[in-house]
This record gives structure tokens, C-alpha cells and sequence, in this order.
């Protein structure tokens, strides 16, 4: 018998048949055996191993891995042993024959080959070892060692062209991984208590910790490792794999100083190896030095090109982890030059890339080489090249991602040669350039292209296609058909577009409508709404003619939805709080208002005044109308005046405490005037100045059937019942007031009065500075966070005041969902069982989640919930699988300032316990630094690419302008004076935190560098310790002798 293949198996049944498969070629020619020890497997591995040989053994796990195998070895008897695990799978089977049939099995003792390692299957992540797992089958061959056992191999060995690919370490596979966790380290452990200085158990418990992420204890074991190494003088260069694991466990504990050292040192110990020039590259390229990092990742591709011939390949000591990132290094090459702007060599890096992901992450850079170097057919050349084997999803980035670059060019003739390159082909984006090509030319319409039109899905469309409709506008060509199935918040989303594109888009509307004429047809009114009001707000009183001809067909066609969409209960009840927008709740104001014509002038004025309330962004049509009754009707003219008179005397009576002569002018008043509700307010107020607050409470209640919306009667009745201690009444007419009314002093004193009534009461927005209405409906949420005391609340304060975005209380529980989240990611049986795959689960927590936002987002009329919850940055990775086009806000702040405020808080846990990083400085700045650890390391994984930024407190406050227009541009908003003014706009449903009250305020730039008066040099000296270096690497200090 020439060969013996041996395996040790338990539950093996995932790979076990491609394993013998993959032997079968070589048992063909070579005359084999095939050994199987089974250990104890509870699945169907012995079963298949039967289907391919009779030697198939069993014997009880004994926690002695070289036992095991020794076991296994001793029931061979080929005069060579291969020695195969259940996982690993033979490739280039051919090597193998020829090694026997060219008779080099007679020349050497051993036979090393290749491990690739597969970590990520779907990713392509893989390392690859050189092994010794064939053998001279002789008396004295075994394996020594409880755990990760070795073979007592004999020389000369012979280095084999092939490779198994072994399953066992899948990332993925997180039962397994967690399987073997506990198995290894506990082995581990015990032979570590025998022998605690052995350098290999040490190595081997790197990788077991690492591989669970347990980063910080992994780098404890492989720095004692090289500790001990150094201590005993032993010669690194035959034990390289020290310094693989110790540079990689720097890296993943974002020590990027000591990792770049630690390759330095490598590389002079033993020159050649790939995987330090790969780390060193990574660690420049993180620390700024741009020009180092190129040349490091350079070397990196040389050596693995030529990886057969380097040194690497012939030492058996060092995992090539970084064979397979290739990709990885062309990605950051290409970034780096970009850097440097040497654009020719960042275009060679980008057109090198193959895999979908990675081409997805280049694409900004891509463009703006192609750009910048006037590369337009090479750019549309990459695009039809590279973006064509991936997703749908990719190729719509790059689109979104050239029409911002097109959005935020100014060259114009450099704008439409981007255009003209991308008309050539039959997508629907080639349709949208052309076009846009026949607006610049100021070119006719064409049968050919009207026909295409209808090709494109414009519900689905992103905003940018409304160019088609401007178009087709400029053409008074209809819409209605191509919009018939999109919804209104998509039909919006075009026309904010165009409207911040072509400053005539309102003349162009006003014509477009002239054509077609109003048709009591819900569908066409669905659709002319947003065109008139986009063209009413464009107008901004440049055209008073224009102007109210809009705003006349606006009204018309307002008030006929409004009546065909809503219940007539509604509208005669007026339940403006019931519609969907103020926008609606103005028509319905409008149809009231236009009821009262001719019927009660006092009334109709009323409602044109609550018309304008609510709906401020056609402030100019209703004043019109106001107006226009006002000069035309004398009767109001001596209403007004005769009240101005009646209210004069009063004030005058009462100022003199003449209570019973300011009550008879009432009186006489109310003979005539028995319909106007200020005058029952005015008698009100007389009669509790007088003491007599049950008839005041009376005669109010009277009033209030008048105008049960009138906002002093209801504050003078919820007065009344605050005196009679009927706080749940007093309680409901402050909040109908805060609802109806916009006097911002009144509301902030309701405010005041609810709160002594209620402490826990939430305001609703006291103004609605939500002028700027029909902002782009992109429903992904913001998340903002980071250590607590980092200045996350002047932030999202200031994103509030946007006014297309809103935020809430800070939502507490999201780690929480966010645990159980991961844990239904990791019970596969159960979402078997219940037929659930991982989409299922993502939508499930989506709609969850998103339904305690939709109530500030209604509330505010915004379109993007802003949740602020310093530990969001802990838990991105889960949030974006939930919400895949979520955005995430990392706000830094300088840790001394962060901890020197932490050790002041009074902040307590659910149960009442003090939190661990309150009132100590150790903890506190141990705190800031695993925030802002974990959170640099999250934001690095792909999935995350682009979707975090990370800003400076200290240059929001000093900066505001710059930062928030930078972060504008990262959440794809467009830009908003109201986040300045954010001082005087509503912040609608203000959580009480402990910094709102100083947000409240404008910015304090003096809360930078609070920490040199509250620090001891004890306090500086915990710091340091802990702190110091990291200080360092965001760039707060130049060095740790602060």
C-alpha cells in the first residue's frame, strides 16, 4: 500500500463527501487507503464516510488532539500518510501523483503543501499557510501536543504544488465559530497553566481570541509572547508569525503607531514577507503619511505577484493573511492618489478592480478622476465596463453619484460634455441625457422620444429624472398619464428637484396650465397640486399677477381634493389635525372661508387668518385676499374701528381698576355685536379681575360655542380651571392652545404652565417653521451619537431646526433591540423552522422601529427622523443592516473635556444604580476611548463605507456654518438657514437631557479646553495613561507630553 489518507473527524457532514471526492483522483492511479476516526460524530458523517471506504473507526473524544491522531495514524499501513481533516477539501490533485509517479517519494522524509484558510466565502477572504501533512509512514512518526498538535517530522521535505481548502474557521458560521471557541481556549488554557511560557500556545491563543473578536484580550497573549521572545533572546526570523499576530492585533485595537513600528521591525528581521508591506501600508494610510502608505501597498503587489518565488512561500512558520487582498490595496492605492492627484494612476488602480463591493466603494473617487482630468468617454467607458456584471444597486450609486457631482459643478460647459457622453445607449438614463441635450439646444419634441417615455417608471425613479418632466412642461405635453401611479410625495420630490434647478420653472408651470384647464378630476388634481405650489413659492412676489393667478388655481383645485379625499365630517368639524398636511387643512380653511362670502364677513376673515396660520408658504395670496375684502368692504373698516374704540376704553377703565364701568361698555357692545367671540373673552377677564370667576367661566363657554377655536377664551378657561384645582381640564385648554396658536411668548408660557402641571409633559412644536416645505421624501434616518458630553445635542438640535428633518426623545432601547436583533440573526434552526430568511427579519425590525419615528415625523411635518443616542455609534453595523440607507454622525470631542464633564454627572441606569463612567476619571476616559474605538473600527467595515462621518465638537462650535453645511452634503440635504437660527425656531418635543437647557442658547465657544481648570495632575496622569495616545491620533496633541 503506497498511501494512506487519514482523517479524525466528528460532525463533519457538511464537507466530509467533497473531502473524499476530492480524494478519489488520486486513489485512481495511486494505490490508497482511506482512514476515517470517528470521535464521536451525533450527525450522518459516518455514514457517508462508508460510501467510500470499509476503514472507518470509532473512539471516544479524550481532549488530547495528538492522541487522536495518533490513534487515527495507527491503523494505516501505506508506506506514506496524508494526514486530512473532514473540512478541507484537495486541489491539484495531479502534484500528488506525480509525486509518487516520478519517484520523488524516494528522495525525501516530509511533505509540506498549501492551507488556504476560508474566513469569508462570499466576500473572497481567505489566508493561506505552508504545512507538513505527508509523511514516511515509519515506527517512531507522531504528533505531540493536546492542542493544536504538530507532527515529529523528518527531513528532507519536499514543498508540494497543492493546496487544501479548508472550511473549519468560517466567520460566518457563527455556531461553529463559537463551538470551537470554547473548546480551544480551554485546551489552551490548561496547557498554558503546564507551560506558561510557551511561546506557540500563546500564538495559538491570539488567534482563538481573535477570532471570537475579542481583540483586546488576543493582543494581551501575542505582546507576552513577543515579550517573552525578547526577554529570551530567541531568533524572530524563524518565528515571523509573532510578528503577523502582533501587528495584526495592533490594527484591530487601532494602535496604528505601534503597528507601523512593529512592520518596520519585521521587515528588517526577515525582508520579503507580504503581509507587513500590506499593514504597514494600512497603518501610513490611517496615520496621513499618504506617500509612504503608496509605496508599502506597491511592494505589497510585487511580492504577491510573485508570491511561487518569494521568501514567504518557503516559510512554514507565517500565514499569508493578506494573499487575497489585492482588491483591498488597488482600492486604497486608488484612493491615495486621488490624494496626491495623480489621477492617471488612481484611474490604472480603479480599472484593476473586479469585485462588485469594492468597485461600489471607488465610485466617488472614480468620477472625480475621470472628471477632473476631462475623461469624459473614459468615464462612461469604466461605467459600461465595470458596472456591468454588478448589481442594479451599484450602477443607480454611480448615477447618484455623477448627478451630484453634476448638481455641484459650475463649469456649465463642462456639465453638458458629461451629458453628451452619457446620451449614447438605451437605458433609461442615456433617454434622461438626451433630453436634457434637447433643453440645452432648446430643441423640439420628438414622437420617438415621447414613445420611450413611457418606459421609465417614474415611481421608482430618483428625483433627478424630473428633467423629463420640465421637458415635457417647456412642450406642453400632459403628464397625468406618466404620473398616474406615482405618489405625491414622489411627484414632490421631482419638482423640489426643479425647483432648485431652472429659475423659470414657475413661468414654465403657469404656461404648462394655461393648456389645460381645471378638471374636476381627483388624479389631475393630485398632480397639478405640487406644480402650483412649487410655482407659487418660485414666484416669491416677483409677479403679483402671475402670482394670484397661481394662487387662484391652486385654491380652486385645493379645495376640490380636499372635498372628493376627505370624510365631510372633516371638513365641517374642521379636524384639520386628522389631515395629512397643513397643506390639506389650508384648503379646508379656504372652502370655509369661501362659504362665509357674503354670509359673515367677521367669519370669513377669521378663516382666511387661520388659512394663512397654517399654511405660511402662500402667506402673499391670502394677505391678497385680505386685503382686497378689507379696502371693498367699510362695514369691516367700522367693526375694526369700533372695537379699537370699545378695547381703548376698556384698557383705560381697567388700568384704573374701573371694573364696573369697563364691564357696562361690554355689555352695550355685546347688545349689537352678539357673534364677535373677543368681546365675551374681554367680559370674561373683567368679571375674574372682579372676582367672579363662575359666571367668567359661563360667559367664556359662550363665547367658545361662537369660535370654539378662540385661543384667549380657551387660555382664560383653562385659567379658571387651574384656580379651581381641575388640573386634567386646565391641562386640555393649554394644549388646544399650544395647537392653534403661533404667538411665541403665549406658548412659551403654556409650555411653562404645563410642565408646573404635568412635569412630565412633551411640547408639541410651538411654530411650525416648516416654510420650506416638499423636501425630498428620503425616509432613511439619521444617527447621530458618541460619548456622552461630546456636544451630540447641539447637533441634532441644530439638525431639527431643518426643516426637513426632526428628531424625537433620545430612543434609549435601540442596544437593546439591537441584541435581540443579532440574536434572531444567529438562530438559524428557529428561522427555519418558521420559514424566516435574514430579509424577513430586517423589514420586521425596520417597520418596528420606524413606527415609534412616523409620530415626530407627522407631527413636523419632516421627512427624516434625526435620532440622537450617544451609544448609536456602538451599534451602526446592526442599524444599517436594519435600515440600509441610514446615515450615521460620529461627534468627536476632545476625551479631557469629555471625561472632566462625565465625572460631574449624576446619571443613573434603569434600576437606579450610578452608570460606570460617571464620577471617576478612570472610567470616564476609558469610557470615551472604547466609544470611540469601536466605533473608528465599525465605520471601517464595508458595509459601512460612506455612511459615517465623523465632525469635531470643537470646530461645530467654532465653525458652525462650514461643519453643518459639510454635514448637509453627507445626509444628501440641501442647505437651510433655519440650522444657525436654530436658537428661535421650534425644537418640537425637546427631551429633557442634561445639556438641553445650554443648546437652548446660542453656541458657547468657550467650552473648548475646560478640562485645564478642572484637572488635577492626578487626573492628567489617569489620562495619559489610558487616554494619551489616542489623543494623539485624532489630533489634539502633537505628542503624549501634554
Amino acid at each position: 500500500m503506497k498511501l494512506s489518507f487519514v482523517m479524525m473527524v466528528k460532525n463533519e457532514s457538511k464537507y466530509i463527501e467533497n473531502v473524499l471526492q476530492s480524494i478519489q483522483p488520486v486513489s485512481d492511479v495511486v494505490e490508497s487507503e482511506i482512514i476515517v476516526l470517528d470521535t464521536g460524530s451525533s450527525d450522518d458523517t459516518p455514514k457517508i464516510a462508508k460510501k467510500y471506504t470499509e476503514h472507518v473507526y470509532y473512539h471516544k473524544w479524550n481532549n488530547d488532539f495528538a492522541a487522536m491522531r495518533n490513534k487515527s495514524i495507527s491503523y494505516s499501513k501505506g508506506e506514506w500518510i496524508f494526514v486530512i481533516d473532514g473540512d478541507e477539501i484537495i486541489t491539484n490533485q495531479q502534484s500528488l501523483i506525480d509525486f509518487f509517479e516520478k519517484g520523488r517519494d524516494q528522495n525525501f522524509n516530509s511533505v509540506y503543501v498549501n492551507i488556504k484558510n476560508i474566513i469569508r466565502e462570499e466576500e473572497g477572504k481567505y489566508n493561506v499557510s505552508t504545512v507538513a501533512r505527508m509523511f514516511k509512514n515509519k515506527k517512531n512518526f507522531k504528533y505531540v501536543g493536546a492542542i493544536h498538535e504538530q507532527p515529529l517530522k523528518e527531513e528532507p521535505a519536499f514543498l508540494m504544488e497543492l493546496t487544501l481548502v479548508h472550511y473549519g474557521y468560517l466567520a460566518t458560521d457563527k455556531k461553529l465559530m463559537e463551538r470551537k471557541f470554547t473548546r480551544n481556549s480551554d485546551l489552551l488554557h490548561q496547557e498554558l497553566e503546564k507551560d506558561p511560557d510557551n511561546i506557540y500556545y500563546l500564538h495559538q491563543l491570539f488567534n482563538t481570541y481573535g477570532m471570537h473578536k475579542e481583540n483586546e484580550k488576543a493582543l494581551e497573549y501575542i505582546e507576552k509572547a513577543y515579550e517573552i521572545a525578547k526577554r529570551k533572546k530567541i531568533d524572530l526570523s524563524r518565528m515571523m508569525y509573532i510578528y503577523s499576530d502582533l501587528v495584526m492585533g495592533l490594527l484591530n485595537n487601532k494602535k496604528i503607531f505601534q503597528a507601523e513600528q512593529i512592520c518596520k521591525e519585521a521587515i528588517k528581521v526577515k525582508d520579503g514577507l507580504m503581509d507587513f508591506y500590506f499593514y504597514l501600508g494600512k497603518a501610513q494610510m490611517a496615520m496621513g503619511k499618504y506617500s509612504e502608505a503608496i509605496k508599502n501597498y506597491e511592494k505589497y503587489l510585487i511580492i504577491q505577484e510573485e508570491y511561487n518565488i518569494a521568501p514567504g512561500r518557503i516559510d512554514t512558520t507565517v500565514t499569508h493573511y493578506t494573499i487575497g487582498n489585492v482588491e483591498e490595496a488597488y482600492v486604497n492605492l486608488c484612493f491615495l492618489y486621488e490624494k496626491h492627484k495623480e489621477y492617471s494612476k488612481a484611474k490604472d488602480y480603479a480599472n484593476k478592480i473586479k469585485e462588485s463591493q469594492n468597485i461600489r466603494s471607488i465610485i466617488p473617487i472614480v468620477i472625480k478622476t475621470y472628471v477632473e482630468q476631462e475623461d469624459y468617454r473614459g468615464l462612461v467607458s469604466f461605467k459600461d465596463e465595470k458596472l456591468t456584471e454588478t448589481s442594479d444597486e451599484v450602477t443607480s450609486y454611480f448615477y447618484k453619484k455623477l448627478e451630484n457631482a453634476l448638481f455641484q459643478m459650475e463649469d456649465n460647459q463642462k456639465k453638458e460634455k458629461i451629458i453628451e457622453n452619457f446620451t449614447d445607449g438605451h437605458s433609461s438614463y442615456n433617454l434622461l441625457n438626451k433630453i436634457r441635450m434637447e433643453i440645452i439646444k432648446e430643441e423640439n419634441l420628438t414622437l420617438q422620444w415621447v414613445s420611450d417615455l413611457r418606459t421609465i417608471d417614474f415611481s421608482n425613479s430618483p428625483n433627478y429624472y424630473g428633467d423629463i418632466l420640465y421637458y415635457l412642461l417647456l412642450q406642453n405635453y400632459p403628464i397625468y398619464d406618466l404620473l398616474l401611479d406615482v405618489k405625491e410625495s414622489t411627484i414632490n420630490n421631482y419638482f423640489k428637484y426643479l425647483s432648485e434647478k431652472y429659475e423659470n420653472l414657475s413661468e414654465v408651470i403657469y404656461e404648462y396650465l394655461q393648456s389645460y384647464p381645471f378638471e374636476d378630476d381627483l388624479e389631475k388634481i393630485r398632480i397639478n397640486k405640487p406644480l402650483l405650489r412649487y410655482a407659487l413659492v418660485l414666484n416669491n412676489e416677483t409677479n403679483d399677477e402671475l402670482y394670484q393667478s397661481l394662487f387662484n388655481r391652486f385654491v380652486g383645485e385645493g379645495i376640490s381634493f380636499v372635498k372628493k379625499y376627505y370624510n365631510t365630517n372633516i371638513i365641517e368639524e374642521e379636524k384639520v389635525h386628522d389631515v395629512k398636511s397643513e397643506e390639506d387643512a389650508f384648503f379646508i380653511y379656504m372652502l370655509k372661508a369661501k362659504s362665509q362670502i357674503g354670509v359673515d364677513d367677521t367669519s370669513y376673515i377669521r378663516y382666511l387668518r387661520k388659512a394663512l396660520a397654517v399654511y405660511p408658504p402662500v402667506k402673499q395670496g391670502v394677505e391678497y385676499l385680505l386685503n382686497q375684502f378689507l379696502s371693498s368692504n367699510h362695514q369691516s373698516e367700522e367693526i375694526n374701528d369700533r372695537k379699537a374704540i370699545i378695547k381703548g376704553q376698556i384698557i383705560d377703565f381697567l388700568s384704573k381698576d374701573y371694573f364696573d364701568e369697563a364691564l357696562n361698555i361690554v355689555n352695550q357692545a355685546l347688545q349689537t355685536e352678539t357673534n364677535d367671540e373677543d368681546l365675551y373673552s374681554i367680559k370674561a377677564v373683567i368679571l375674574m379681575k372682579k372676582g367672579d370667576f363662575v359666571e367668567a367661566k359661563r360667559i367664556l363657554k359662550q363665547g367658545l360655542k361662537i369660535n370654539p377655536n378662540h385661543i384667549d377664551s380657551l387660555y382664560n378657561l383653562a385659567f379658571i380651571y387651574e384656580q379651581e384645582n381641575q388640573m386634567s381640564k386646565a391641562s386640555d385648554m393649554y394644549e388646544r392652545v399650544l395647537k392653534l396658536s403661533n404667538e411665541y411668548e403665549l406658548l412659551e408660557e403654556v409650555e411653562s404652565k404645563l410642565n408646573q402641571i404635568n412635569p412630565h409633559f412633551r411640547t408639541k412644536p410651538i411654530l411650525n417653521n416648516n416654510a420650506e416645505l416638499n423636501y425630498p421624501k428620503n425616509a432613511s434616518p439619521i444617527f447621530i451619537g458618541g460619548a456622552g458630553r461630546s456636544g451630540t445635542t447641539l447637533l441634532r438640535v441644530m439638525l431639527n431646526a431643518h426643516p426637513n428633518l426632526c428628531s424625537g426623545p433620545e430612543f434609549k432601547m435601540l442596544q437593546q433591540i439591537a441584541n435581540l436583533y443579532n440574536q434572531m440573526i444567529s438562530i438559524k434552526d428557529i428561522r427555519k423552522a418558521y420559514g424566516l430568511d435574514i430579509e424577513d427579519i430586517n423589514t420586521s425590525f425596520n417597520n418596528f422601529i420606524s413606527s415609534f419615528f412616523e409620530k415626530f415625523k407627522m407631527e413636523s411635518n419632516a421627512n427624516r427622523i434625526v435620532e440622537k443616542t450617544p451609544h448609536n455609534v456602538l451599534i451602526m453595523k446592526e442599524l444599517v443592516k436594519i435600515f440600509p440607507d441610514a446615515k450615521f454622525i460620529h461627534v468627536v470631542r476632545d476625551g479631557r473635556d469629555v471625561a472632566s464633564s462625565l465625572v460631574t454627572m449624576d446619571w443613573y441606569d434603569f434600576q437606579g444604580n450610578p452608570l460606570p463612567y460617571v464620577q471617576n476619571i478612570r472610567n470616564a476616559t476609558d469610557y470615551w476611548k472604547q466609544v470611540l474605538t469601536k466605533s473608528i473600527q465599525d465605520s471601517r467595515d464595508p458595509i459601512l463605507k460612506g455612511k459615517v462621518m465623523f465632525i469635531k465638537y470643537e470646530d461645530l462650535i467654532t465653525e458652525p456654518k462650514k461643519i453643518i453645511k459639510d454635514v448637509l452634503v453627507f445626509l444628501d440635504e440641501t442647505w437651510s438657514d433655519q440650522v444657525l437660527n436654530y436658537v428661535n425656531v421650534d425644537r418640537g418635543y425637546e427631551p429633557n437631557e442634561s445639556s438641553t437647557n445650554q443648546v437652548s442658547k446660542q453656541i458657547y465657544t468657550k467650552s473648548k479646553k475646560r478640562w485645564q481648570i478642572d484637572f488635577t495632575q492626578k487626573d492628567k496622569k489617569v489620562f495619559k495613561e489610558i487616554g494619551g495616545q489616542l489623543l494623539v491620533d485624532l489630533g489634539y496633541e502633537n505628542n503624549i507630553d501634554w
